[in-house]
């Protein structure tokens, strides 16, 4: 299963348009995201993929109800160096310990970014729109 969604992902995420990221999307949430190794799978691959909509998921996969995509959502923005202070500290208070331990690394390695930083961020389509 945790090849699947990193396949799913990593191909959605690699083609034009939401849909082909949603479909990548709708695979990881049908599969589920409460286990560690396709939690691992999912932010391996959207640690990899280009997609425009890809930070917008993201925000919106850091307040999500399942502990799960939190959990991937702040491991990849503190990989991608795009995690802001807000959603450290967010991931620092949730309850859930997955969460908790995602939004270690990008607190400790210096990864946070500000608005300004993820403005500057070497992929443009990235870039902090204040979603």
């Amino acid at each position: 299963d945790a090849t699947r969604v990193f396949a799913a992902l990593l191909l959605g995420g690699c083609f034009l348009g939401r849909d082909a990221l949603a479909m990548g999307e709708r695979v990881a949430r049908k599969i589920g995201l409460g286990d560690a190794e396709i939690r691992a799978a999912a932010a391996g691959a959207l640690e990899l993929v280009p997609h425009r909509e890809l930070l917008p998921m993201l925000r919106a996969w850091s307040t999500d109800a399942d502990p799960g995509a939190r959990a991937v959502a702040i491991q990849v923005l503190g990989y991608r160096g795009l995690a802001l202070p807000e959603e450290i500290l967010a991931a620092a208070r949730d309850p859930n310990p997955w969460v908790k331990a995602a939004g270690l690394h990008p607190a400790t390695e210096g990864v946070v970014a500000d608005p300004e930083q993820a403005r500057r961020h070497r992929y443009p389509h990235l870039r902090h729109t204040g979603a």
